[in-house]
Formats: structure tokens, sequence, C-alpha cells
């Protein structure tokens, strides 16, 4: 006869991904934003919330048309 499988539950579950989220929040200051793609589009985002143009993203005045710029603006206003 097997024995039976134990399962996680939904509490353990939630605490797992609760210790992962603090886990990654108390470090996020180790890690830099990787070179040079992670910090072009920072720039870009930051420019965008800066010169309140959201239809054409700009990195040094020149048009960066990528769409995720959009949403990163965004999210950097709302923080």
């Amino acid at each position: 006869m097997k024995a039976p499988r134990e399962t996680i539950g939904p509490a353990q579950a939630g605490l797992a991904l609760a210790c992962l989220f603090a886990w990654l929040a108390a470090t996020a200051w180790v890690r830099p934003l990787m070179s040079p793609d992670e910090g072009r589009y920072v720039a870009v985002a930051f420019e965008m919330l800066r010169s309140g143009d959201w239809l054409v993203p700009r990195l040094d005045g020149t048009p960066f048309l990528v769409i995720k710029d959009e949403s990163q603006s965004t999210a950097i206003k709302t923080t």
C-alpha cells in the first residue's frame, strides 16, 4: 500500500510566496540594472513621465519606439 502524498495547502503556499516576495524586495538594491537595456528602458520611461509626451517615447531627444515604455512610465507615475 502506498503512503499518501503530502500536499501544500493554500496557507502554506501563500506563506511561501510572501517569503519569496519579501526576499526579492529586500535584496533588490543588491542587483543593479543590467546594462545596457534595463537602464535604457528606465530612462525612456522616466523621460516620458518628465516630458508628459505619452505618444512618442524618446531617449536623449531621439524617438525610441518600444511598446512597453508606455506601461513602464505609467507604473512609475503610480508609484
